[in-house]
């Protein structure tokens, strides 16, 4: 398993691209931490996305990672054609997860959360 420890992801400002002449487009989360980790402090800030492109999550977990402590504060979405994305989906055991100030879809968790802080 790796390890992971005092991550962090701020004032970012982006969306999907969906690829030119030259570059194959991307479609999966914007943020995307697959299986196998055990992280510490983990914490995501003031991340705005536009997007008319992709509508997978902004951020995605995947399942078999254990998290110590995960903040999100401040995820900012305008999404075209009024279509919706989720922005925080994760399949991770955490264990203290604060969300603040989360704007333009519901989250999904699907791991165990032993210790929850919202505003």
């Amino acid at each position: 398993r790796g390890r992971v420890e005092n991550i962090s992801i701020e004032n970012m400002y982006a969306s999907i691209c969906p690829g030119t002449v030259d570059v194959k487009g991307n479609y999966c989360a914007l943020i995307h931490i697959m299986s196998g980790l055990d992280m510490k402090n983990m914490v995501f800030r003031n991340i705005v996305r536009e997007e008319n492109n992709c509508y997978l999550p902004t951020i995605k977990i995947y399942a078999n990672n254990t998290i110590d402590s995960l903040v999100v504060d401040g995820i900012h979405q305008t999404i075209a054609d009024g279509n919706t994305v989720i922005p925080v989906e994760s399949e991770a055991d955490i264990k203290r997860l604060e969300l603040k100030n989360i704007f333009g879809g519901e989250c999904q968790f699907k791991g165990k959360i032993d210790k929850l802080i919202t505003d």
